[in-house]
């Protein structure tokens, strides 16, 4: 998985998604579930009392990308549809990789409103819908 070091030329910011990307996908869709079950939105009261999902596998492939594209210079942004509640969740699912972020953007169920990537930007996500402007990547990150 170079895909991203291959690209790092003139890339400043690489926006990375962490549930189904940078993460396994078993958070996304324990939330889907409950969609599924309660409904969008008594799905996210739900989430927002009672998340706290502490095994999840990291992507040591994507990470390892992260850490080259940051040496090299890039802004490694996480990007996510948690919400601000879940920060410490996700400081924890990272296992003491928070450092390689020079931001953190929860975005909380409308992600792709809270940035602006242009053509010196990597979105890299494993949904499609959520790939806007700049140069996308699409990691599929398996489910336990």
């Amino acid at each position: 998985m170079n895909i991203i070091t291959n690209i790092i030329a003139g890339v400043t910011t690489i926006y990375c998604d962490i549930d189904g990307t940078l993460l396994d996908g078993s958070h996304d869709n324990w939330f889907i579930s409950m969609v599924n079950k309660l409904g969008y939105d008594n799905a996210v009261k739900v989430y927002r009392k009672t998340t706290n999902k502490d095994d999840l596998i990291i992507n040591d492939s994507l990470l390892k990308q992260l850490y080259i594209a940051k040496a090299k210079g890039a802004n490694i942004v996480l990007w996510t549809n948690r919400g601000e509640a879940q920060r410490a969740m996700t400081e924890a699912n990272l296992a003491g990789h928070m450092h390689l972020f020079s931001n953190s953007i929860y975005g909380a169920g409308e992600k792709t409103d809270k940035i602006n990537p242009d053509n010196n930007s990597i979105v890299v996500d494993n949904e499609s819908s959520n790939h806007i402007g700049a140069t996308n990547v699409d990691i599929q990150f398996g489910t336990k």
